[in-house]
């Protein structure tokens, strides 16, 4: 992976302690931080952001919950395919069982799980079958990919320069989708 690449997360809950203690978390393990308020502040940052790996949400936030913030994120092309982790405080297994029903990836309870776990639990989500491979464009065809996909034959980010990378995901049934990006801005070729 790039050196310069760094996880980016969206955290989202309406008190701001919990908010400003998982985003210090996050940042002293090297990602890059991104904080709402709610989920309507959620998803304005998402329209507006090239690249969030993983979403950490509250479930309960005026405005649009942690629950509503799934469903919408479902609906948006920008955010069908961030996945989102629930970090909740209230521990009830109603919740639980709900968030994973409608399409979190886990779910964390603050303060039975350790700091620690959940960083490691996010690692683990945002990581579940991606991979970010490097394009060497004198190797094998990168020459006539290049050109007949119509990148820049050197595979250079058009937006900042960073070498491009092949980003390879596969979904349960082990089918893989592929495609070109800027591991620094995040910028789709």
């Amino acid at each position: 992976m790039n050196a310069k690449y760094q996880n980016k997360i969206l955290i989202v809950d309406d008190n701001d302690e919990i908010r400003n203690s998982n985003a210090e978390l996050f940042r002293n393990n090297d990602y890059d931080v991104l904080e709402a308020a709610d989920g309507i502040e959620a998803l304005s940052i998402v329209n507006n952001e090239a690249r969030i790996d993983v979403i950490l949400t509250g479930i309960d936030m005026p405005r649009m919950n942690g629950f509503e913030l799934i469903e919408e994120l479902k609906k948006n092309p920008q955010g069908e395919k961030i996945p989102v982790v629930v970090c909740s405080h209230l521990g009830r297994e109603g919740d639980r069982e709900k968030m994973l029903a409608i399409g979190a990836k886990d779910f964390i309870l603050q303060g039975i799980d350790s700091p620690a776990e959940m960083v490691h639990r996010v690692a683990i989500v945002i990581k579940q079958g991606s991979y970010l491979l490097r394009i060497d464009p004198l190797d094998l065809d990168a020459k006539k990919m290049a050109e007949d996909f119509n990148y820049p034959a050197n595979f250079k980010c058009k937006n900042c320069s960073t070498n491009l990378a092949l980003k390879v995901k596969f979904n349960p049934t082990r089918e893989i989708s592929a495609k070109i990006i800027c591991p620094e801005c995040g910028l789709n070729h």
